[in-house]
């Protein structure tokens, strides 16, 4: 199942009301590490860091690792919602 369908089936609400597009760039751009950096993603405030902000920042850890600090992007469909 992807992303959009596990949100809308743990969640129930879509994927984008959780975080748009543009909080998501900006994620894979700056690579959050700790709370605070993710606090500073536009679009993230405290409840979203209470709910998602450790699976979030466990994923975004083990993708850039494994992608390397040449790309800048992060493949977004391995974040777990639940």
């Amino acid at each position: 199942m992807d992303i959009a369908g596990r949100v809308i089936e743990e969640q129930g609400v879509p994927p984008y009301v959780i975080f748009g597009d543009a909080s998501l760039v900006e994620m894979s751009r700056k690579r959050p590490v700790t709370e605070a950096d993710f606090l500073e993603i536009n679009g993230v405030g405290n409840v979203k860091l209470e709910r998602y902000g450790a699976a979030f920042l466990q994923v975004i850890a083990s993708e850039a690792g494994s992608l390397g600090a040449c790309c800048p992007c992060l493949r977004f469909e391995k974040f777990p919602y639940s």
